[in-house]
C-alpha cells in the first residue's frame, strides 16, 4: 500500500523539501524502450459475455471490487456487473424520473460496498447497494461529469455553467453539503477536451488532477495535502494558453502534457504523447526511480493502453474487433480466437 510519507520520503532524496502543499518534480530527461513485462507480473485477459440482456456499446469506467467487475456504458447509461471471469451477472439501467432513477448516468463508483451513480441531468448522485436496490440520493450544487468518494467526502469533476468562475473541482460531505472549491475552469473554446481519469483512489490515497494539466495532487486519509508535478522543460504549456482552444493532437501543438495517470501499490504512471507516439513516466517510489519511454506488451503482443487501475494493477479495454484482427501466440488465451467482431469488449488486466 502506498503511503503518502512514502511519496514525501521520495521527493526529499530527490532534493525537494518535505513540507506540504508543494509541489515536487519529476523531470523529463531521456527516452527508452521497454518490455512490459519488466514492469507486469502477470496479464489477463477477460472476455466480458455477450448476451441478448448484455450488450455493450462505449466503455467509460470499469472497477474491479472483490473478484467483480462492474462495467459502465456511458452510451447507454448501464452499469453491467461480472464475475471475475467475464460471465455476466446483472445489469442496472434505471433511467427515468421517479425515485431511484437517473436521467443520464456519466459516471460511477464503489465505496463501502455500496454502488454511487452520478446524474449529470439530474444533478445528484444516487446510492445504491450491491443488489442495485436504491438507497438514497445526494443533492448536488451543479453539473459535473466525474467524482470519486473518499474519507467520508465526494470530490466532484465540474462542468460548465451559464455563471461564470466555474470551480475545477468541489469537496461535498456525504449528504451534498458544500466544503471547499478547488481552481476554477477554462473558458469554453473550440474543442473543449474531455475524457480522461479526473482522480485515482487507493485504500489510503484520493488523486486528483485537471485535465492535460502536468500537475497532480494527492490526499491522504489525515488530510495531508502533497503536489506531485511533471516537468517537460521548455515543451511545458505556457499557462497564457487555454487548452480549449488548442488543437493538443495536432502537428503544431509543440507542448507536452499529461494524458492520463494512475496510482496503484508503490508506483505512479502517467502517459503522454510526443510526435503521436505514447510514452510513459514509471515511478517506483520505493525504489525511488523514475523510467521514461515507450512500453511494448512483449505478453500479449496487444497495445499497451491501461485506461484505468485496480488494487493491484491496471486495465485496459479493447473492442472485439482489435482482438479479432490481432493474432495471440499464448496458447493460455486459446478461448480469445474464439471472439467475434460483434462480442462485447476485451478487458485487460495488468498485475503487478
Amino acid at each position: 500500500m502506498i503511503k503518502l510519507k512514502h511519496i514525501l520520503l521520495f521527493f526529499y532524496v530527490f532534493g525537494c523539501s518535505t513540507q506540504q502543499n508543494e509541489s515536487y518534480l519529476i523531470e523529463l530527461k531521456e527516452y527508452k524502450q521497454y518490455n512490459l513485462s519488466e514492469f507486469i507480473q502477470k496479464v489477463e485477459l477477460v472476455k466480458l459475455q455477450t448476451t441478448t440482456h448484455c450488450l455493450i456499446g462505449d466503455i467509460s469506467r470499469v472497477i474491479v471490487n472483490r473478484n467483480r467487475i462492474y462495467v459502465f456504458d456511458i452510451n447507454s447509461s448501464t452499469l453491467f456487473l461480472f464475475n471475475n471471469e467475464g460471465d455476466y451477472i446483472n445489469k442496472m439501467n434505471k433511467l427515468g424520473h421517479g425515485p431511484g432513477e437517473y436521467i443520464k448516468a456519466v459516471d460511477f463508483d464503489i465505496f463501502d460496498n455500496k454502488i454511487y451513480i452520478l446524474d449529470y441531468t439530474g444533478k445528484k448522485i444516487l446510492c445504491y447497494n450491491e443488489k442495485f436496490e436504491f438507497i438514497k440520493n445526494i443533492e448536488v450544487p451543479g453539473y459535473a461529469s466525474q467524482f470519486k468518494l473518499f474519507n467520508d467526502k465526494i470530490i466532484l469533476k465540474c462542468e460548465y455553467t451559464s455563471k461564470s468562475g466555474t470551480p475545477y473541482f468541489v469537496i461535498l460531505n456525504n449528504n451534498g453539503k458544500s466544503l471547499k472549491s478547488i481552481g476554477n475552469l477554462p473558458e469554453p473554446g473550440k474543442y473543449n477536451w474531455s475524457g480522461i481519469n479526473a482522480f485515482c483512489r487507493t485504500d489510503s490515497l484520493l488523486s486528483y488532477s485537471r485535465y492535460f494539466d502536468n500537475t497532480v495532487s494527492l490526499i491522504d486519509l489525515n488530510n495531508r495535502n502533497v503536489n506531485l508535478t511533471i516537468d517537460f522543460g521548455d515543451k511545458n504549456i505556457p499557462k497564457d494558453i487555454n487548452i480549449n482552444n488548442s488543437n493538443i493532437f495536432g502537428k503544431n501543438f509543440n507542448y507536452l502534457f499529461k494524458y492520463n495517470y494512475f496510482i496503484v501499490e508503490n508506483w505512479f504512471i502517467a502517459d503522454f504523447f510526443d510526435n503521436f507516439k505514447r510514452y510513459f513516466f514509471w515511478v517506483d517510489i520505493d525504489k525511488r526511480k523514475v523510467q521514461c519511454g515507450q512500453i511494448a506488451d512483449d505478453i500479449t503482443g496487444l497495445p499497451f493502453y491501461p485506461k484505468w487501475s485496480f488494487n493491484s494493477g491496471l486495465i485496459g479495454a479493447f473492442p472485439a474487433l482489435d482482438i479479432v484482427n490481432i493474432k495471440l501466440d499464448n496458447k493460455d488465451w486459446a478461448y480469445i480466437d474464439e471472439v467475434s467482431i460483434n462480442d462485447n469488449p476485451v478487458l485487460v488486466l495488468y498485475h503487478f
